[in-house]
């Protein structure tokens, strides 16, 4: 018997198993998702999805919360499944800071918020430096306050005498050009300060555009396409049944069976 005389059976039962891919999805839980927008790089943003996901942080972060995975490789794999890191320009090439939006979603929209508060907590406390560069920035800042320090008394003690070193009618210019280099040299060496205790105190809070909102709505359930999903994936493996019943049993109908068994069932 050919394909085409079971055109029936092909278009019939694809929609039957849509149907009930439609119905499947129907009972399925409600997520919610709780947005928050974060000013960085991207390499930034590759080392927050990195550092998140991994289990340690995911585990220490989501041990408190329900329904996130009883271990830390399944809270690791919760984190992958329920975070999105996305860029805001994903098509420009510029470098620099740019606007990620960070999603976190969860069946209770509390906790993805808390959840997602919590992430960015966890990040935001790993980016001090520790160990070895500590130590060497905070020797480096000590030097540099020390130097700052020598040269400003000495920038003190040069003006407060200059009055004393110059005599009526002299040029004062003469005096004035080591004053200002200096000064110079003292502005650099507090630039160099105000940078180490930037680098010292990590990525500050300023980072966080809009902090992680309290989600009202749930996310659309998208049942339609899961439906059709279902419907198309169904096609082959119907045809795949038809062509295996023709091989195994090339005369035999497969209505037939199915009248001869119905007539039993009655």
């Amino acid at each position: 018997m050919a394909v085409a005389d079971h055109i029936p059976l092909l278009l019939i039962g694809p929609l039957l198993v849509a149907l009930a891919g439609y119905l499947f999805s129907s009972p399925l839980p409600m997520e919610y998702k709780s947005t928050s927008v974060l000013r960085i790089d991207r390499p930034t943003a590759r080392s927050i999805e990195a550092l998140v996901t991994s289990p340690a942080v995911a585990d220490a972060v989501l041990s408190k919360y329900a329904g996130t995975g009883d271990s830390p490789e399944s809270r690791a794999v919760f984190l992958s499944e329920h975070l999105h890191l996305t860029d805001s320009e994903p098509g420009s090439e510029r470098p620099g800071e740019r606007l990620f939006r960070l999603d976190v979603t969860h069946y209770d929209p509390r906790t993805a918020q808390s959840i997602s508060s919590d992430l960015i907590d966890a990040w935001l406390a790993s980016t001090p430096p520790r160990g070895t560069e500590r130590a060497d920035l905070e020797a480096e800042l000590e030097r540099n306050k020390l130097a700052e320090a020598a040269n400003s008394k000495l920038i003190d003690k040069i003006q407060g005498e200059t009055t004393k070193l110059l005599a009526p009618n002299t040029m004062a210019g003469e005096l004035a050009t080591p004053i200002s280099a200096l000064i110079s040299k003292r502005d650099q060496q507090l630039a160099a300060i105000n940078a180490i205790n930037r680098r010292l105190q990590g990525i500050t809070r300023d980072v966080v555009v809009v902090s992680p909102h309290l989600p009202r709505d749930p996310i659309p359930l998208r049942r339609r396409p899961v439906a059709i999903l279902y419907g198309v994936a169904a096609i082959p493996v119907f045809l795949a049944l038809i062509l295996l019943g023709r091989y195994f049993a090339p005369g035999v109908s497969v209505y037939d069976v199915l009248s001869r068994r119905f007539r039993r069932a009655t």
